[in-house]
């Protein structure tokens, strides 16, 4: 019951925080696989290993870090783009202006 409820905290988390719906169901599947593992380890005792769970998360979050760095750049780009249009539009016009009042 605990696994499914930090399932549902996860989802509501990554929805309010409006992650992409790939990496909300990379990260969900991601607890939801470690939470069955969990399961299993629990009906049967096993021996004593440590065993890093870390990499596959740290894998999915730099993953998504990378996403946003790109989007980031473009987005960028983009308004870099605007600006420079909106920068020329305006000369353009303030000069058409200046000739018609000459």
């Amino acid at each position: 019951k605990s696994i499914d409820g930090l399932v549902g905290a996860l989802s509501s988390m990554l929805d309010a925080a409006a992650f992409p719906s790939k990496d909300i169901q990379a990260l969900t599947s991601f607890v939801q696989s470690r939470s069955e593992t969990d399961s299993d380890e629990d009906q049967a005792p096993a021996a004593p290993v440590y065993t890093s769970s870390s990499g596959g998360i740290v894998e999915v979050i730099e993953d998504m870090k990378d996403k946003a760095e790109s989007e980031l750049a473009e987005l960028r780009k983009a308004e870099k783009t605007n600006k420079h249009n909106f920068e020329m539009l305006e000369q353009s016009l303030t000069d058409k202006i200046k000739a018609e009042n000459e």
